[in-house]
């Protein structure tokens, strides 16, 4: 995945299983909420959060419920 940090100028490329080993290969999608230091990511009707470099408790979860979860 590319990434663009504050600390470096231009975008630079990582190997999603070298930052998180836990999650499966060929994920479809994901998605950084900066402000919660959060990342989202995507496989099938799975998702998984993860904070800096640690898997969050209870994950994955069913995309499903994110219908669910309050605005």
């Amino acid at each position: 995945f590319w990434r663009k940090s504050l600390r470096t100028a231009e975008p630079e490329l990582y190997l999603i299983s070298a930052f998180w080993p836990a999650l499966p290969s060929g994920l479809d999608a994901a998605y950084e909420v900066t402000c919660k230091d959060t990342v989202f990511a995507f496989k099938g009707n799975q998702f998984w959060a993860i904070r800096g470099l640690e898997m969050q408790a209870g994950f994955p979860k069913s995309i499903y419920t994110l219908a669910s979860q309050p605005q």
